[in-house]
């Protein structure tokens, strides 16, 4: 499953427009931002670790365990904006 898959899949149950816009728009971004250049700095550098974080937050869901869903998913999130903080600075060093 990929990336974008998946995180559609985490929120497609809520049936909450504005919310899948939002990640549909996010997840154009991140493309734009590969097909300009930052590939290198954008591709997972752990594949192993994100599978664990998607089971991680997976698992949390399927527990119906709020807080530790939020935490993995915080935890996740985290690692992509770090990559993408990444990809803005060397694109504008």
């Amino acid at each position: 499953i990929r990336d974008s898959d998946f995180h559609r899949a985490l929120f497609d149950h809520l049936e909450n427009k504005i919310l899948l816009k939002l990640l549909d728009i996010f997840w154009l971004a991140y493309r734009k931002a590969v097909e300009l250049g930052n590939a290198d700095v954008l591709r997972d550098p752990d594949p192993v670790k994100t599978y664990h974080a998607h089971a991680a937050i997976a698992a949390a869901v399927e527990a119906r365990d709020i807080e530790e869903a939020c935490t993995a998913l915080k935890k996740h999130y985290d690692d992509g904006d770090a990559r993408l903080l990444r990809a803005h600075q060397q694109r504008n060093v």
